[in-house]
């Protein structure tokens, strides 16, 4: 039965989820596509009959489902994201709010104390190293979500201090991708091809800026 995915949004043609899902669709000679469709606004969107638990307690959506057969289909909203995070952390939890204390600070120099565990959600390309400079200190662990480009200036700032573990946007977007996968198919992700489609991505994409391609 063919299928169609896609990932909607506005300014999202750097998006490499459709390589990675496309890889998982190959290895298993599924007739699935996976595209990308530019939405100016959310009356664009495909509004959802059901929400799963974890997308009610984050309070957003990222994943639909189509459950059902034609004349009885419903669309169920998931958030995938935030098994992206746990699964290469192991330590945050999808319900923030009931688990941690969130305070709001006006900035980094405001911090009560320094952070165990820093996940950064911002645009790489709006920040700098300079700016993370007052954040790290003893051994802990630096995630990094934006993967535009892989190498983050917050990434770069934790690594420059010992004892600092970084996990890249890449990995997290790849372990929400393994969840979708297996929502979307049933079947068990190919880890290692999925991964593998990002490096050849990303070495074309390489190749092309250097004018090779």
């Amino acid at each position: 039965m063919v299928k169609n995915f896609h990932i909607f949004g506005k300014g999202i043609s750097f998006s490499v989820s459709p390589t990675i899902h496309s890889a998982g669709f190959q290895h298993y000679v599924l007739p699935f596509t996976y595209t990308i469709h530019e939405s100016n606004s959310i009356d664009e969107a495909v509004f959802c009959d059901e929400q799963i638990k974890t997308a009610q307690l984050i309070g957003a959506v990222n994943t639909l489902t189509v459950k059902g057969n034609d004349s009885e289909q419903k669309i169920i909203d998931d958030n995938a994201y935030w098994s992206g995070l746990y699964t290469t952390t192991e330590k945050v939890k999808h319900d923030f709010k009931s688990v941690f204390e969130i305070k709001v600070v006006p900035g980094l120099q405001a911090l009560p104390k320094k952070p165990e565990v820093v996940i950064g959600t911002v645009s790489a390309y709006t920040t700098t190293e300079d700016q993370f400079s007052l954040l790290f200190s003893n051994r802990s662990l630096c995630v990094d979500v934006s993967y535009k480009p892989r190498q983050t200036p917050l990434l770069t700032a934790a690594q420059q201090n010992q004892g600092w573990d970084t996990i890249t946007g890449v990995e997290v977007l790849l372990a929400q991708a393994f969840d979708q996968f297996l929502l979307w198919t049933g079947l068990e992700p190919p880890r290692e091809i999925m991964a593998e489609a990002v490096v050849v991505f990303d070495d074309r994409v390489t190749m092309a800026k250097g004018g090779m391609l």
